[in-house]
């Protein structure tokens, strides 16, 4: 079961990409994209946490997209030491025009799954999810 799941997020992940390379954009710059635009204006703090990656990381990818124009990141005006990211206005039209990789990705890969068998896949990811998650 391990090796399908793995097989599964694999093939997702290389869908997912290929749909964003018409964009100029890879998977985790999205992911960046999508979070501050659901946020508004977002603290990279929040953001790492919420993305579960080093701060090293994070500010790599955060400064190709500010070079790219899609994102500006100015200092918090309570906490200079805060950095607030949000889409810049160029950013917020060419986000419009990105679908959704994720909707995308999720009807191709669901095709000809009825709709019971979709709702067991969906409680038994979430009951393995559910099983693995450390305890807070």
């Amino acid at each position: 079961m391990s090796y399908l799941l793995k097989r599964l997020y694999l093939l997702r992940n290389q869908v997912i990409d290929e749909e964003l390379k018409a964009h100029g954009l890879a998977r985790s710059q999205w992911l960046i994209l999508f979070h501050v635009n659901r946020a508004g204006d977002l603290a990279q703090k929040d953001l790492q946490r919420m993305m579960r990656v080093e701060s090293a990381t994070l500010t790599r990818i955060v400064d190709s997209l500010v070079k790219k124009g899609w994102l500006d990141r100015t200092p918090s005006a309570t906490d200079k030491r805060v950095k607030i990211l949000s889409l810049t206005g160029d950013g917020q039209v060419r986000w419009k025009k990105i679908p959704d990789p994720l909707e995308i990705v999720e009807k191709k890969m669901l095709l000809g799954i009825d709709a019971s068998t979709r709702k067991l896949l969906r409680e038994g990811v979430q009951q393995m999810i559910q099983n693995l998650e450390p305890v807070e």
